[in-house]
């Protein structure tokens, strides 16, 4: 497939202004190789044993904590078709209470889940219940169900014997309904509970009742039906990257204090199931004076992730400014061709951007673009 490197280039200079990568940060991606492996080998181990674990990247603002977790998704998504990626940006969700951050932080999780074939939230989970339904019904269940839109006791109790908390399973089994598909993902993601009238109709077609909504104390036990029911789907790892944890840091203790035990519980999802996570903050929000005092607010997340820092990410080195500099400069030789591009010393030009931005990665490539652009339009 062609490479759009106009359409890319427009990307680019927008995601300078947004504070966002590009759809595609393989192509700008340098510097952050040993970090990447280091992902990448974990990934392997998950899916190599069947159990997950988590990591804390470590980095200042624009360095690069962003791309590296969109170049893992890329990565993941062209290399295999049995995983799934969700990515949860904290500051989104800085207008939520504090109370309520841990169930928007599980309901982000779940409706940012998407596989490589792009299907997500609401689409991902009906095609997972729709795949699991092929899988567990005998032919005359699934005659059964088409007749009579109920699901049969045996199917039912299959279902129940997927890891994690049933009356989400049993949710998830009846997302195939499409009259009550919406009004399930909707319990699944803890959107609301269940109406009266609701209630009775998920009874009928169930032959029970689930609980009217799913309890705050049990949302890594969803969370964790939703990853074993994806397993048994298919997708034989699910990867999820919390971003921005630094978000925190403007709230008062006791409210950083309430929220990071229902972290730490989303955290201990991985020990039990083919999940791996990625957590980013900047070196501040573990006591970046004091790693007694990020380790004393902290504890049980400081103790989990801890041993598993990536970072701090560095500066680029003149080198990675340089390697840097030509893959931009290749693509504005796409766009505007080599003519357009005559008489640019690129040495000199690296130069002259380190020596300003030090090798910070965000400054870099805004200057990098600045100067090209000032020549084009020269």
């Amino acid at each position: 497939m062609e490479i759009d490197y106009a359409r890319l280039l427009d990307e680019l200079r927008l995601c300078l202004r947004t504070g966002e990568p590009p759809s595609k940060p393989s192509l700008i991606f340098v510097d952050r190789i040993e970090e990447a492996k280091t992902i990448l080998d974990d990934i392997e181990s998950v899916l190599r044993v069947g159990r997950g674990m988590a990591r804390v990247i470590i980095g200042d603002a624009g360095f690069g904590k962003t791309t590296l977790l969109r170049y893992i998704r890329e990565r993941i998504f062209e290399k295999r078709e049995d995983a799934l990626f969700s990515y949860v940006e904290l500051r989104s969700m800085s207008d939520v209470k504090p109370s309520q951050l841990g169930q928007h932080l599980y309901a982000n999780i779940i409706e940012n889940l998407e596989d490589r074939e792009g299907r997500s939230g609401k689409e991902l989970l009906t095609h997972i219940s729709n795949v699991l339904f092929e899988k567990f019904a005998t032919t005359f269940e699934k005659l059964e169900f088409r007749i009579t839109k109920k699901i049969g006791r045996k199917l039912k109790d299959r279902f129940r014997k997927i890891s994690g908390y049933k009356p989400t399973l049993l949710a998830l089994s009846l997302l195939i309904v499409d009259d009550l598909n919406p009004t399930l993902y909707d319990y699944i993601t803890l959107a609301r509970g269940l109406e009266p009238d609701e209630a009775k109709e998920i009874s009928t077609k169930l032959g029970e009742r689930i609980i009217w909504k799913i309890p705050e104390g049990n949302i890594s036990d969803s969370l964790i039906a939703i990853i074993s029911a994806a397993k048994y789907a298919g997708y034989n790892i699910t990867i999820i990257a919390i971003d921005e944890l630094e978000m925190l840091t403007g709230w008062h203790k006791n409210w950083i204090a309430r929220f990071l035990p229902k972290l730490t519980a989303l955290l201990m999802t991985c020990s039990t199931t083919p999940c791996y996570m990625l957590v980013a903050s900047t070196p501040e929000f573990w006591g970046r004076l004091s790693e007694r005092e990020g380790e004393g607010l902290y504890p049980f997340l400081f103790q989990r992730l801890n041993p598993n820092r990536i970072g701090p990410l560095t500066a680029l080195e003149p080198r990675d400014v340089l390697a840097l500099a030509s893959r931009i400069y290749k693509m504005y030789e796409k766009v505007y061709g080599a003519t357009a591009l005559h008489g640019i010393d690129l040495d000199a030009l690296v130069k002259e951007i380190y020596s300003s931005s030090r090798g910070h990665p965000r400054d870099t490539v805004q200057q990098i673009i600045n100067k090209l652009d000032e020549k084009i339009i020269a």
